[in-house]
């Protein structure tokens, strides 16, 4: 299991996005609540000599809910989420081992436009 599918696993154990956790965007006729995550391959990790077989991957969560009080109930569940990958396999026995993590402070927005609430950060974990 790679790192995306984990990290989906990992989500869709909150019952609020359950089903509802995409990479990159939601696409046409989905309603919130759900989250949207942006993921890279990683960086490898490496020594003056040689490569290390570890790396850093980033990733941009985006917790988007129809009312601030969804949104921040959501957002709490993931920041524990998140939290709870330190020092073991995320997804399932055959998922990433978490070594490290670091996130930010979410940046939290009312999108007028479309008349949403959102909360947005970066994330870093070391696999």
């Amino acid at each position: 299991m790679d790192f995306e599918e984990a990290l989906v696993t990992e989500f869709n154990t909150i019952s609020q996005i359950e089903g509802k956790v995409f990479p990159l965007f939601t696409g046409e006729g989905v309603d919130p609540p759900f989250l949207v995550y942006v993921s890279s391959e990683g960086e490898p990790e490496r020594t003056l000599t040689e490569f290390t077989g570890m790396k850093h991957v980033s990733c941009e969560i985006h917790v988007v809910g129809q009312s601030y009080e969804e949104m921040k109930s959501i957002l709490k569940e993931v920041i524990a989420k998140i939290t709870s990958f330190r020092r073991r396999n995320i997804g399932d026995a055959t998922g990433p081992f978490i070594h490290t993590l670091r996130y930010e402070q979410p940046e939290e927005m009312f999108e007028g436009d479309t008349w949403i609430y959102r909360a947005s950060f970066d994330m870093s974990v070391r696999i």
